[in-house]
């Protein structure tokens, strides 16, 4: 039987020369300065990126009572009522309004009350200061001065008195009336106390005579 014939050679080019190596004009090599990275590593980095979803807010519950409108549906229309209103409507401003001259009107009667009282506590002061001198004349003088002297100089003042009181209120006068040689009354108009006294023949100006000082 005769020999196979030998199979076909498989023939291989010649191996290339580095002189004979492709070369690609205008390329240039630059070395990979990025640090290297594991496999997971890369493949996490390329997978899109995914937002975390939004947080979703719940309604806020609702307080229903019987027969009456949820609070939350009340709250709701208010907001969008305030939303929708951009000033103050005529009732809102007469009320406010209103409010305000109460007040004014409030504050004012108490800070006239508040003069008044202040001025009669500085009437019922001065005529004990003038009973006093009136009684320190006396003492000296045997009587107390007459009606139409005692604002004299000379008489109460300077001796006995370094000025003359005088009513705080214009128009109005302290009234001093000599019944006897020793009884007298002095009078003053207070602004609180309005109730009359009798003054016998003396004045208090445009006042109204309501506080009396007399003799011991």
């Amino acid at each position: 039987m005769p020999p196979p014939a030998p199979a076909a050679m498989l023939r291989l080019p010649p191996p290339l020369v580095p002189s004979q190596f492709p070369v690609t004009p205008n390329l240039l090599l630059t070395p990979n300065t990025k640090p290297a990275q594991s496999i997971p590593t890369a493949i996490v980095s390329a997978l899109p990126s995914k937002k975390p979803p939004k947080a979703m807010l719940l309604p806020e519950p609702l307080l229903v009572v019987p027969g009456i409108l949820p609070v939350h549906f009340i709250v709701s229309k208010i907001n969008n009522r305030r939303d929708m209103k951009k000033g103050f409507t005529l009732i809102e401003l007469l009320v406010v309004s209103t409010i305000i001259i109460t007040l004014i009107g409030i504050g004012s009667v108490s800070y006239v009350r508040a003069l008044q009282t202040s001025r009669d506590s500085r009437r019922k002061t001065d005529l004990e200061q003038i009973r006093q001198a009136l009684e320190t004349y006396r003492s000296e003088n045997g009587s107390y001065p007459t009606t139409a002297t005692w604002k004299n100089s000379g008489v109460l003042y300077p001796t006995y008195l370094t000025t003359i009181p005088s009513d705080p209120k214009a128009g109005y006068l302290y009234g001093y009336i000599r019944t006897t040689a020793t009884t007298y009354v002095l009078c003053a108009a207070l602004e609180v106390t309005t109730t009359p006294i009798s003054c016998g023949t003396g004045t208090c100006g445009t006042g109204t005579c309501s506080y009396a000082a007399t003799n011991p």
